[in-house]
């Protein structure tokens, strides 16, 4: 195989640990958490623990992604793609309907947070080999 095989589980290494801080840290100060991405003030510390939840599943799976690619790399796309493309559009619709500024400026913020990871991911698939991904994406 190329080097561009390592590509993957290096880019869900990083995922992994991006996650795993995000949980932690929308465990221990939701309010500074959401300020990463540029919103303002999150009211709703209690969804936000409840998130933190779901981001440590998500870190969980990104590094399973990462050392042991043959199991779990075609799972953790399948799951990444549609949530974060669903919650990007989602966001990007929001955005268009509030005449709030401040939501539509922090709608926008998250959507494009939330849709780097798939263009990341588009990228290193683009640069794998069919010999990579017959490997790692057989059945």
């Amino acid at each position: 195989m190329s080097n561009h095989a390592s590509y993957l589980p290096v880019l869900f290494h990083a995922f992994s640990v991006t996650s795993f801080t995000l949980s932690i840290s929308m465990l221990v100060a939701p309010e500074k958490a959401w300020r990463i991405f540029g919103v303002s003030s999150e009211k709703k510390s209690l969804a936000s623990i409840c998130y933190s939840g779901a981001l440590m599943g998500e870190a969980t799976l990104q590094y399973l992604a990462a050392i042991l690619p043959r199991s779990f790399l075609a799972p953790a796309i399948m799951f990444m793609v549609p949530y974060k493309l669903v919650s990007s559009l989602g966001l990007l619709w929001h955005a268009h309907k509030t005449a709030d500024l401040q939501i539509k400026r922090e709608a926008r913020s998250l959507a494009l947070a939330w849709i780097a990871p798939i263009g990341l991911i588009a990228a290193a698939l683009h640069q794998t080999h069919d010999d990579y991904r017959k490997h790692y994406f057989s059945v």
